[in-house]
């Protein structure tokens, strides 16, 4: 068998195992496009949050650090509302999560079924009323993350807005973990569910997901190299035009359908490949948690916090509906937010007076990120009021502004920083740079913030899957004609 021979098999029978799997690939993209895996996100979560009742607040953190069993390091610590009492919440660098009342620091302990159906009734703002309240103990479809874990049991609660919504809520502290309404649900078994392969049962086994993944991405990635050459040896040049030789009205279409949609597929597949890291290859460079003690200086501590955040903030002109405990640069703040997202900062050390102010000076944070990469001066230092080519989300939605520290290192690293919190948001390098181009730039079209310039984005994406849709569905017909035609014989 010559070689161009053994190519167009291995294409023909490589694309009869994975044509199906490419049709429900482009079709799912369509929705993609649009919609996201249903999440609760911190904006969410503070558009829904109650007004913090500062008058309660009178009582500083430190007062409470006595009650806690250990107080040497926090990961996350914040105030906010539980029905109509301020609770102090924390996370321990483990992931485990305890929430204490902050007026009198008594465990808020096991919720109820009644206040569970409280919390939903204040999150649907009381136009809605529970329609079932289950108490559940395994993951299911919508919360299938190890991360959930801690909190079950779960209570999920489904309401009889028109919606059809169902609301998570924590067993342990009250949160709201998850929300999603009957046409979120729906869109994602059309879009994430199946452009993912991440249907409950499979999910939930996060090993088993990934070799499926990887293994189906990579026969993919074979079908359409195979079906690329295969594409160019079948060519044929007749008086000065190249034309395709088949007959056959499908075979016909899926050549010339993959010949000009051939290379988008290829290269749609394999960087839905890399998203898996087969390689070992893993670019993302977050700042570590060793790298966060730097910035912090030292541990997140309850007892550093001896002012009571209550009197510290103007409910008149600002109403903050959660206030977060940080630690920067070897002081204690309390970073207010309200429900917009937006936030004022106050230091929590009584032995420093000061008033709330909206950011921390560029030379600070300037100074946190020096103690994160004290190797070397910085190349290039610049403020961003605007997202660039890294830094940036598909709703146009990160905190801004933000300070660009550029590093002439090994790696090339950068750090974006936001002045209104201190926090690092985004550490990058070379790597992870690259691989913002080969995922974020091949699988969704986003070269130079393309992505933004609606609608020609949109339109240049749905001609682009569109192609790759025909291309699979005439492959996929042609498979079935192929198998009735072995059935038959």
């Amino acid at each position: 068998m010559t070689l161009k021979n053994q190519i167009v098999r291995i294409h023909r029978w490589f694309g009869l195992i994975m044509c199906l799997f490419f049709v429900a690939w482009f079709l799912s993209g369509f929705v993609m496009m649009y919609v996201d895996f249903p999440q609760y996100s911190k904006k969410e979560r503070l558009a829904h949050q109650s007004p913090l009742l500062l008058d309660s607040l009178e009582l500083p953190p430190s007062a409470l650090s006595k009650l806690l069993s250990q107080d040497s390091s926090w990961k996350h610590i914040r105030i906010d509302m539980l029905l109509n009492r301020p609770v102090l919440r924390l996370e321990n660098q483990q992931g485990e999560r305890y929430a204490f009342y902050a007026g009198n620091g008594k465990p808020v302990g096991q919720l109820s079924a009644g206040t569970a159906l409280a919390v939903a009734k204040e999150f649907m703002s009381f136009s809605s009323s529970p329609l079932l309240l289950e108490k559940i103990e395994e993951l299911d479809q919508w919360i299938p993350r190890k991360a959930f874990l801690i909190h079950m049991p779960i209570y999920r609660v489904r309401m009889d807005d028109p919606a059809e919504t169902v609301i998570y809520i924590s067993s342990k502290t009250g949160e709201i973990l998850q929300v999603h309404t009957f046409s979120q649900r729906v869109m994602a078994w059309c879009g994430p569910i199946i452009h993912w392969i991440y249907p409950r049962e499979l999910i939930l086994r996060r090993a088993l997901w990934r070799v499926v993944v990887i293994l189906f991405s990579s026969l993919g990635i074979v079908a359409s190299i195979a079906g690329i050459a295969a594409g160019l040896i079948r060519v044929k040049k007749k008086s000065g035009v190249y034309t395709s030789p088949y007959r056959h009205r499908w075979f016909r279409w899926h050549h010339y359908t993959g010949f000009i949609f051939g290379l988008f597929t290829f290269t749609w597949v394999f960087s839905g490949l890399l998203t898996m890291s087969p390689f070992g290859w893993s670019p993302e460079a977050d700042i570590t948690d060793q790298e966060n003690r730097r910035l912090q200086q030292g541990n997140l501590v309850v007892k550093s916090f001896t002012k009571a955040p209550g009197g510290l903030f103007n409910a008149q002109t600002f109403s903050p509906v959660e206030i977060e405990l940080k630690r920067f640069q070897g002081r204690s703040y309390y970073i207010a937010a309200d429900g917009s997202g937006k936030t004022r900062m106050a230091i929590a050390d009584t032995a420093v007076r000061g008033l709330p102010f909206r950011s921390f000076p560029q030379e600070l944070v300037l100074r946190g990120i020096r103690s994160v990469h004290p190797l070397g001066s910085p190349a290039e230092i610049s403020m961003l009021d605007q997202e660039d080519h890294y830094y940036y989300s598909k709703h146009k939605d990160k905190p801004l502004p933000v300070l660009r520290v550029k590093y002439a290192d090994e790696d090339q690293t950068w750090y974006y920083a936001d002045l209104s919190t201190g926090e690092i948001v985004l550490k990058n390098n070379a790597s992870s740079r690259l691989s913002r181009w080969l995922y974020h730039g091949l699988h969704s079209l986003d070269f130079f913030n393309f992505q933004q310039s609606r609608p020609a984005w949109d339109i240049f994406v749905i001609l682009l899957l569109s192609g790759g849709t025909l291309v699979s569905l005439t492959g996929l017909i042609l498979a079935l004609k192929y198998y009735f035609k072995i059935k038959r014989l």
